[in-house]
């Protein structure tokens, strides 16, 4: 449903059209990926740093319990999670691009503000949306939530802007998140053994 509304939505509303942010990828879509990956997560970890005044615990930070129950399901529970993980991070984009877009259009087509500063608010709001999605992830910290997801998801649409591809911004998202996930479920299995 996180995927289908969103994009059945689109498909009715944009008609044929709606392939235009679907476009096929190239293999030089991969360095764009991870340079917005690497941005990414730089940006999350300077956002971090200053959140926390550069406590290496963290600080008052919320951990993302998305993996904590991973391992025990074996490599079938490991498979599945990258497997649901991957779907949900689709609609991530989704719930996000699609409202850039409406956003961007109403601002500039209807409100007739420049293009340059509707795509600044464009971003702007779907990164705080994006960031509120995240609240029940980080327990209710709206400063992780809406900063530092906010931000990271900035780097994410930049993505998106940059291409005007969906599975460009959508493969630096699922760089971003397989990466670290992978690190935490790494360094858990190594804890336990």
């Amino acid at each position: 449903m996180f995927v289908g509304i969103p994009l059945a939505t689109f498909i009715i509303l944009a008609k044929p059209n709606w392939r235009a942010i679907f476009k096929p990828l190239k293999w030089a879509d991969i360095p764009t990926m991870i340079v917005f990956w690497l941005l990414t997560l730089g940006l999350s970890a300077a956002a971090a740093f200053i959140v926390t005044g550069g406590n290496p615990a963290g600080g008052h930070l919320a951990a993302n319990s998305a993996t904590d129950t991973v391992l025990a399901g074996g490599v079938w529970g490991i498979v599945g999670f990258y497997l649901g993980t991957f779907i949900q991070l689709f609609g991530e984009e989704l719930v996000t691009i699609l409202p850039f877009l409406a956003v961007l259009y109403w601002l500039h087509a209807k409100m007739k503000v420049s293009r340059k500063t509707a795509i600044i608010l464009a971003t702007i709001v779907t990164a705080i949306s994006f960031g509120a999605m995240h609240l029940p992830t980080y327990g209710w910290n709206v400063v992780q939530a809406i900063v530092l997801i906010g931000i990271a998801r900035i780097a994410l649409t930049l993505a998106f802007i940059r291409t005007k591809n969906i599975l460009v911004s959508f493969g630096a998202h699922v760089l971003n998140d397989w990466v670290t996930f992978t690190v935490v479920l790494v360094v858990a299995a190594a804890a336990m053994n």
